[in-house]
This record gives structure tokens, sequence and C-alpha cells, in this order.
């Protein structure tokens, strides 16, 4: 007998740094929820047209929409996203890999370079804390991909690959 590893439930109930299946527009998207800021709600979308980037579920306040109607599917905390240290990277300051998808090592803190749906702007999501941020501080390292690696494929693979994010640097 198969134990599943997720459950439905409303983003609003979601504790920081779930990973979740969410509807976006009319797709199921891998998210992870952010950390609750008085106004601020983030939700970082990882897949799909234009990600990653980040939502503000509070636009308004409060949550709206589908966000508000449709379940997303928690997977939890157990997974990991790490650098893809095969391709493209920079030390210092990361202006070629300044974009949204490249996974930025900042003194001890690891963050996902996310865009703003709709809009121009970039954010750095802090992996452990959930947090947004404008700019880490420190000694960087940028790398232009990731990948997440999760239990939720424990019966077939432990430890198995769920998402990778490559980008195309030009020259």
């Amino acid at each position: 007998m198969r134990k599943w590893s997720y459950e439905f439930g409303f983003l609003e109930e979601c504790e920081p740094n779930q990973l979740v299946l969410v509807k976006i527009e009319e797709s199921g998207e891998w998210a992870i929820v952010g950390a609750r800021e008085r106004s601020m709600f983030p939700l970082v979308v990882l897949t799909g047209v234009d990600a990653p980037y980040c939502i503000n579920l509070y636009q308004n306040g409060h949550i709206e929409g589908d966000f508000e109607t449709y379940a997303v599917l928690r997977f939890g905390t157990d997974y990991e996203i790490v650098p893809d240290h095969t391709g493209p990277c920079e030390i210092g300051l990361g202006q070629k890999l300044k974009r949204p998808g490249s996974f930025v090592l900042a003194d001890a803190d690891r963050y996902l370079m996310v865009g703003a749906r709709r809009q121009m702007g970039m954010r750095h999501f802090n992996i452990a804390t959930g947090k947004l941020k404008s700019e880490p501080g420190g000694s960087t390292a940028w790398f232009a991909g990731w990948t997440l690696w999760s239990n939720i494929t424990r019966p077939i693979v432990e430890g198995g690959l769920l998402i990778g994010f490559p980008i195309e640097i030009t020259q």
C-alpha cells in the first residue's frame, strides 16, 4: 500500500517554506509558500511561464480570486534546493547571472532570484526563511541553474529530482 505525501489545504493555512502545487491560470504549478510579513504574503512560483516569480497573495490586504477559491496540494518541507555546480557561476557581483532563476549563495544564506509576475524588478527569496530581500550582502556566488530534490518521489527514487531550472547564458 502506498502512503501519499500530500494533503489538500488553502494557502492561508500553509506554513512558510511548504512546497505546494497551486492553480495558476489553467495549470497546476509548483511553488513555495513564503513567510508572511504585514502586507506581504509571498508565493514563489517555480514552474510555468516566466518562472520563477513571486506573487504577493495579500495584494489587497487578503487572499482573493483563485487563491482563495481553490485548495492547493501541500507537500511539506522535505525538499532541498541546490545550485547546479556544473553550469556557469560567478563569484562576487554576478552581473551576468543577476536575473530571475539564478541561485545565490551569500555568506551562510541561500537565495533564489525571482521576478515579480507581470512586473519589472527582481527580489531574492531566502530559501531557509521564506522571506524576500532586495539584495544580499557579504560574499556571493551566483549560479545559472538549480535543482529541487524531494522525498515526494521516494517510492521511485530516494531523494529524487523533482524540478530542474537551467538558464541559457548568451555571451
